[in-house]
């Protein structure tokens, strides 16, 4: 599907056009953290440093438990264990990015203000969110320069909050949900 016509299956024909944006791929490509020979390589290491201190830890407390000393290792299990877990840990949340689908297939490329809603729609062409205008509620304070986040009347869940990311104006989405709320 040719990108710039991503809104126009979404638009009803009593919408009127009042903003969007299409973010391009440079701009998704470069907002895509995932850097896979240094995250690898980070994890690697941490993962040999969680299984060395779970040898290590487990290899102690059998010297200890010999020895009957009970007190150094009710003190030092918990220390190895927490440690070894940590490494271990650190390996497992480092590598997950790397299965997950590139950005652009995960969240919206195009977003819309229309007279009647806001509207978020994925690459593919797919409707990610949208918003009544009669839903809007507050737009939130982020201390962001490319990120809005509208907050739903009377919800007090976030999940629920309407949220554009990666867009480059800010300023003019900003000014038209405000006008929009305002009428």
């Amino acid at each position: 599907m040719d990108r710039t016509q991503l809104l126009t299956p979404h638009l009803q024909p009593d919408e009127d056009l009042i903003w969007s944006e299409i973010i391009s791929e440079d701009t998704l490509a470069n907002a895509d953290h995932r850097t896979p020979v240094r995250t690898v390589g980070l994890a690697i290491i941490s993962c040999l440093f969680g299984l060395w201190f779970t040898v290590w830890g487990l290899m102690k407390a059998q010297e200890l438990l010999a020895d009957e000393d009970y007190l150094l290792l009710s003190f030092g299990a918990p220390i190895v264990i927490i440690l070894a877990l940590v490494f271990l840990w650190y390996a497992y949340i480092s590598t997950r990015p790397l299965f997950l689908a590139p950005l652009i297939e995960r969240v919206p490329t195009a977003y819309a203000i229309t007279s009647q809603r806001l509207l978020a729609v994925l690459a593919s062409g797919d409707l990610a969110d949208e918003l009544a205008i009669n839903d809007m509620g507050e737009i939130a304070d982020l201390d962001s320069d490319n990120e809005l986040l509208i907050r739903r009347k009377d919800s007090s869940h976030s999940g629920d909050d309407f949220y554009m990311m990666l867009i480059e104006d800010v300023e003019g989405a900003r000014a038209a949900i405000e006008k929009l709320s305002a009428t």
